[in-house]
């Protein structure tokens, strides 16, 4: 069962003029890869350390380094990168692995100062100027300069088409892996509003990396209309970096060594769980906001989607503030609590999604 947990709309429409800050709707579907309990200390594999006895917790492992790239060496593509070109070879033209999102803006903008920050935020991120070329055996990665970032155009004004359906009709078409992997369209919706679409492929992105751009955006563009010069700090570390030195982990044999600990670790899973009531829950008429919807029903998952009001909201916070936790692992603590107390078991199987980026001056950078 998957749980999607709202807590404020979801688009935001942007006025220059007062907030700043652009802030985007956005469509993407979620895979959960589901893990077992972390081992006691003692279980775990020699490179996490046990914290001194007495606390009563296990400590991870400093973070790691990333080392600078041979710069004259072929840049491969990294372990995820991989499995996304094999989704793309096996189903082409398709655009599940599109991430797009849309920003709105209800004063008129300049399509020329968007253009100017996009053209800004490749310069600075290799990645989004990713090119991918080679035998089908060994795919590897170039970032040829891309030149001005050229945003599409479409004017809806009589039209009678919506910004919701030429918003469809973007996130819909797909990305050629030979070609490049972003795009943009500005929309004009009327004489003062108009929408920014971006679009890019799986491949050289993700969704911390969208907030990375966003705000690298954000930045660019007000110097822009301001009539400044963007000053972005480009990142010292670039995905090729990490893409590099994962590839010489797997040659050392770190990650086989993992991987055999984790598929034993791993190898008898608890059945899955049997959420079947003889009551249906009741639902707390004071609190409005913590009715679920309906859920949508389907062989494999059922998604129920509910919204936190304000309230429980400030009070999930502060709960995640005083145990130097995020949100995300209150909400995680509280479905686990949840599925032990609907179900009985013990022994739970949580899946959660990670956007991998615990290595040392990792959080700025663009990648996937």
């Amino acid at each position: 069962m998957a749980c999607f947990i709202d807590f404020e709309s979801d688009v935001t429409r942007y006025s220059p003029d007062s907030t700043g800050s652009p802030h985007s709707g956005r469509v993407c579907d979620e895979h959960p890869i589901d893990h077992r309990p972390l081992p006691r200390a003692d279980q775990r594999p020699a490179d996490h350390a046990a914290e001194p006895a007495g606390t009563g917790r296990a400590q991870r492992p400093g973070p790691a380094a990333v080392p600078p790239r041979d710069a004259a060496a072929p840049v491969p593509l990294s372990g995820a990168q991989l499995d996304l070109w094999v989704y793309e070879s096996l189903y082409p033209g398709t655009p599940n692995l599109n991430l797009c999102s849309a920003y709105h803006f209800d004063t008129p903008v300049e399509p020329a100062q968007l253009e100017a920050a996009l053209t800004a935020i490749q310069d600075s991120h290799d990645i989004l100027r990713t090119r991918i070329s080679g035998p089908t055996g060994a795919p590897r990665v170039s970032f040829p300069d891309a030149g001005p970032f050229v945003l599409e155009r479409e004017d809806l004004r009589g039209t009678g088409r919506t910004v919701a359906q030429a918003f469809r009709d973007f996130r819909s078409r797909p990305f050629d892996l030979r070609g490049r992997l972003i795009r943009g369209r500005f929309v004009q919706a009327d004489e003062q509003r108009c929408t920014l679409m971006l679009g890019l492929h799986h491949i050289i992105t993700d969704w911390w990396s969208f907030d990375v751009l966003q705000d690298d955006f954000t930045r660019a563009y007000l110097a822009l209309r301001d009539g400044a010069e963007p000053e972005l700090v480009r990142p010292e570390l670039q995905y090729a970096d990490f893409a590099c030195w994962q590839a010489e982990l797997e040659a050392s044999g770190v990650f086989g060594a993992r991987l055999e600990f984790w598929s034993r670790y791993l190898a008898d899973p608890p059945a899955a769980l049997n959420l079947a009531r003889t009551r249906p829950v009741p639902r707390p008429e004071s609190q409005p906001e913590l009715r679920p919807q309906q859920p949508e029903v389907s062989p494999a998952i059922v998604q129920l989607p509910f919204r936190v009001g304000p309230q429980a909201t400030t009070a999930v916070r502060a709960l995640a503030r005083a145990n130097g936790v995020s949100v995300y692992v209150v909400l995680m603590s509280a479905f686990a609590a949840l599925a032990h107390k609907v179900s009985g078991a013990q022994d739970l199987v949580l899946g959660t999604p990670v956007a991998n980026r615990s290595a040392q001056g990792w959080t700025g950078s663009s990648a996937m």
